[in-house]
């Protein structure tokens, strides 16, 4: 007989595996891109938008914003899409993302360099004082899409909690062509 100490670890492990389960991949398209990712929480928890395409000089935008419905108003993300008709920006992520930590003023940043959609990019977090809500912790990762590796950068923006949902979504983006 098994007794009820072995059986409460197998029952969280249960309930783990079911959610784990139940945390769905999720896919939009914006302009001639599909994004794929995957936030390690219940697709009902969040809402994804498309956000208009925006045309400058060299430069085409598409965007994707996603908001949590959880009723905490800093549970959001972005992912942008620049399709650079001219040369694009450098890529030297550690001098670029040090330039996006001074743009955002943020204060305790840490600036690496990581593997994103199967390539290097440049990452950095740090503290973004607000009116509202005070101090709050930002994530930001550019990369070149391996699609188009020249003329393709992937922009991440999230105020997501680190463990969960922010790293989930840099560990699977992943962006294609549509077909």
């Amino acid at each position: 007989m098994i007794g009820m100490k072995c059986l409460i670890p197998l029952f969280v492990l249960f309930i783990f595996s079911i959610s784990i389960a139940l945390a769905e991949k999720d896919s939009v398209t914006t302009g001639p891109y599909n994004i794929s990712f995957d936030l390690g929480v219940l697709r009902d928890s969040y809402t994804v938008t498309v956000n208009p395409q925006k045309e400058g000089s060299g430069v085409k935008t598409y965007g994707v914003s996603i908001v949590g419905q959880t009723g905490d108003a800093l549970r959001k993300a972005g992912i942008g899409l620049n399709y650079y008709t001219v040369a694009p920006p450098s890529t030297d992520w550690g001098e670029t993302m040090k330039l996006v930590a001074h743009d955002l003023h943020l204060s305790n940043e840490g600036i690496e360099t990581r593997t994103i959609d199967g390539t290097t990019g440049g990452f950095v977090s740090g503290n973004l004082a607000t009116k509202n809500y005070g101090s709050i912790k930002v994530y930001n990762a550019y990369y070149y899409s391996p699609i188009d590796p020249t003329h393709l950068l992937v922009q991440i923006s999230s105020s997501y909690p680190w463990e969960g949902e922010t790293s989930s979504l840099l560990n699977t983006i992943h962006v294609e062509m549509v077909k």
